[in-house]
């Protein structure tokens, strides 16, 4: 490995100290820059916050993954999105159409030095290695910025989606070993696409099953809804085990959570299945 920036990235990688995963973010945001064809060498906090932002929003809002070392001292980033109270199913982009007041403030709050900023630590960090680091990806002329150099963004451009993907290994790597649930690199890389449980329907009415809610077991109407017992947040997946007939009430009710006192129902209608 030759490339003296492949080799701190490396290092960064494989060396640097971690109390949570703000250094495969930074490095991720980074890799994104250089995907997005701007010449400009100069990268605003601003920026980088967004990108934090969009990163860690389906983590703090819908899967609530642990990113920090410490349980209860998770980053500010994770914090701050709490904090806004949105429903698990609002995504960053909706978040963004209904309320840009809201969401420049948490920018701003993010971005600006202070114990709200998530830059402050992991911008001057990011080069600390044992010993001098082979290259510098940035420097940091003030707070507010970080500046390239004609090398590095030629770098980051070049090698933009190698460096994506490693940022990603490293943050779920980080990640497991904090947190059981399943599929976390689908969870971290956020590009996820939920199917249609159209075709369990036929399933669950041929099993006997839909005659009443699994939940409150009042008789369903023609209108009743096909709900995932373990929510697919966490699981990422439809599978017949983890689908029972639902009235709407219900399950508007249960949302994410998980039912615990059905769980026995559950193991029931599994073994008649």
């Amino acid at each position: 490995m030759s490339d003296p920036y492949f080799q701190l990235i490396n290092r960064v990688l494989t060396e640097g100290k971690m109390s949570n995963s703000y250094k495969p973010a930074l490095l991720r945001s980074l890799a994104n820059y250089g995907s997005s064809g701007n010449t400009d060498l100069c990268i605003s906090y601003s920026w980088l916050a967004e990108q934090f932002v969009r990163y860690y929003w389906p983590l703090a809002v819908k899967h609530h993954i642990r990113q920090a070392t410490v349980p209860g001292k998770e980053p500010v980033v994770i914090k701050l999105i709490q904090y806004l109270g949105v429903v698990s199913k609002v995504t960053v982009e909706q978040f963004v159409r209904r309320s840009p007041r809201r969401y420049r403030e948490l920018i701003d709050r993010l971005s600006t030095p202070g114990s709200d900023c998530c830059l402050d630590e992991v911008v001057p960090r990011f080069h600390n290695l044992r010993g001098d680091p082979p290259a510098l990806l940035y420097s940091t002329p003030s707070k507010q910025q970080i500046d390239l150099t004609q090398d590095s963004l030629n770098f980051l451009t070049k090698n933009h989606e190698t460096l994506r993907l490693l940022s990603i290994g490293r943050w779920v790597k980080f990640t497991e070993k904090y947190s059981k649930a399943p599929r976390i690199y689908e969870k971290i890389e956020g590009r996820l696409k939920r199917g249609s449980v159209k075709p369990y329907r036929d399933a669950l009415v041929t099993s006997g099953m839909a005659i009443q809610c699994f939940y409150c077991r009042n008789q369903l109407d023609s209108d009743w809804a096909i709900d995932h017992f373990l929510p697919w947040s966490f699981v990422l997946d439809d599978k017949l085990w983890n689908l029972v007939p639902s009235c709407r009430g219900c399950n508007s009710d249960k949302s994410d959570s998980i039912p615990v006192d059905h769980l026995d129902r559950l193991f029931e209608k599994n073994a008649r299945l």
